[in-house]
């Protein structure tokens, strides 16, 4: 008899986060959100969750702009890529 296993839509939507979020085009970027995502995921509210998954689809040179450029972020997203820039500089101590 083998053992079924099943994984909820919600496990499966997190799965492939975590693919899109440690698989970006930049190195640069798969170092940082990848491993902000591992981190911090789990404990976003389900608004910011809905927001992180809306940034994993922002282009990769123009997350690289606003993360280490402070270039000017699009207004939804401000307050997570402030997120992430502070645990850059967590990081870093």
């Amino acid at each position: 008899m083998t053992k079924k296993t099943t994984i909820s839509t919600g496990e499966t939507q997190n799965q492939r986060l975590k693919w899109l979020a440690h698989r970006r085009g930049m190195l640069e970027l798969d170092v940082i959100i990848g491993p902000f995502f591992d981190k911090h995921f789990e404990t976003l509210s389900s608004d910011d969750q809905a927001l992180f998954e809306r940034l994993l689809a922002v282009s990769d040179q123009t997350l690289f702009n606003w993360l280490f450029k402070d270039e000017s972020v699009a207004p939804p997203f401000e307050g997570l890529v402030q997120t992430i820039k502070d645990e850059l500089v967590t990081c870093k101590r």
